[in-house]
């Protein structure tokens, strides 16, 4: 199967994303959560736990009904802390999610079309919900019930329904609870926050702000009750989309999970509210040939922390050239090579490897969640004149069908 990069000249520069891929199989061996206690207040209630010998069955429950005791309080403080041992959901046959020493989430990605995407539980009793990971993005958002002509027949799961979900709260406009927008975007006689958001190839969704117990996990009915995945709960806002257009309605996934550096993200918010050590995550993706519903597993995506076990080889590090928003490389080189390949390096004399002259170089935006590569327009003229060196043909943008000798 030939796979084909889309190369994109824009009036600006938009982003750029490189994936490396590994087939190890990794194998977890089983862990515990109590070493998620860091506070005094969290080593007490995980004492009074385990002297107790009391395994709380409904852990979720318990937590949505701290959530609601919390939403109704004076001020929102932190969410009390989850703790639960993976002895009482599972034993020997558990899946550790936290490599062994319970600071930081090891939960797998899956193959969609085109992109990764991550299983997600949200609200309680948990319903299952799929996410393509984005760095390009900054809000999570996915169809709820009611939602017009978006998708479902396509995609892994039924519509998110609210009504099924004892710990969902719609923000209300006028209670000044949006986040994202202002009271002038409310929807009707609703009183829903509203916002919604548009990509470069076309795609675009419009949802209302909700908030719910959302947690990272495995694909599988008994993982949306996994007590380890189930520790790293919190309550989030995303968006209960009601329109889409483009490719969220016939993608796999379900919707789209924002992974940016800006505050809004389902990562930094588990940083804040103390449930991972380090402000940071990294993604692992292996790339498979197939597609399934059911999910086929190529990756990792790791909260809190890095995973070195996952690794073949060293990591080769870039300075993020901003401080918070898109996460900002600076290209410095660009090059061409005759067969594809990881490295600038030719693997023989006879191997052409083109330089592209690119001057200084310019910022670029690493974006998971997208398939093309859009470049500046100032880098159209360098780059076609080194692709003609390297190829002998002209370079279009126009679609171009591989011959079976170029595949």
């Amino acid at each position: 199967m030939g796979v084909a990069y889309r190369l994109i000249f824009v009036s600006s520069l938009h982003s750029l994303s490189q994936v490396r891929q590994t087939n190890a199989q990794i194998t977890f061996s089983l862990g515990h959560t109590h070493t998620l206690a860091k506070t005094p207040e969290q080593k007490r209630i995980l004492a009074e736990w385990e002297n107790s010998h009391e395994r709380t069955q409904g852990s979720r429950h318990e937590h949505a009904r701290r959530l609601q005791s919390s939403r109704n309080s004076s001020s929102m403080r932190n969410l009390d802390f989850l703790l639960e041992s993976s002895e009482s959901t599972g034993g020997d046959e558990e899946e550790d999610t936290t490599a062994g020493n319970g600071q930081y989430q090891v939960s797998p990605l899956f193959q969609g079309l085109g992109t990764h995407y991550s299983t997600v539980w949200v609200g309680t009793p948990p319903q299952r919900k799929t996410v393509i990971v984005d760095t390009g993005s900054h809000y999570t958002a996915f169809p709820c019930a009611g939602c017009s002509k978006c998708g479902e027949e396509h995609h892994t799961d039924k519509y998110f329904d609210p009504d099924k979900s004892s710990s969902f709260h719609a923000n209300s406009c006028s209670k000044d609870e949006c986040e994202t927008s202002s009271k002038s975007s409310c929807k009707g006689s609703e009183d829903h926050c509203t916002f919604g958001q548009s990509y470069a190839e076309g795609s675009s969704w419009n949802a209302f702000e909700s908030r719910d117990l959302y947690s990272v996990g495995g694909n599988t009915p008994a993982d949306g009750e996994n007590a380890i995945h189930g520790a790293f709960a919190i309550d989030f806002m995303f968006g209960c989309q009601y329109s889409e257009t483009g490719l969220f309605i016939t993608q796999l996934a379900d919707g789209i999970m924002g992974m940016s550096g800006q505050e809004s993200t389902f990562a930094k918010k588990l940083f804040n509210e103390g449930k991972i050590p380090h402000n940071m995550h990294t993604m692992c993706f292996r790339k498979v040939h197939d597609v399934s519903k059911e999910g086929v597993e190529a990756g990792f995506m790791t909260l809190g922390g890095v995973d070195t076990r996952l690794h073949t080889s060293p990591m080769v590090y870039a300075k993020d050239q901003t401080s918070g928003g898109w996460y900002t490389v600076k290209i410095q080189a660009m090059y061409i090579r005759e067969g594809g390949g990881l490295s600038a390096e030719p693997d023989h004399v006879d191997q052409n490897v083109v330089k592209v002259d690119i001057g200084a170089g310019k910022n670029a935006i690493v974006d998971s969640g997208t398939t093309d590569t859009y470049l500046s327009s100032k880098y159209k003229a360098p780059f076609a004149k080194a692709w003609k060196k390297s190829t002998g043909s002209e370079y279009s943008n126009k679609n171009v069908v591989p011959s079976k000798d170029e595949l």
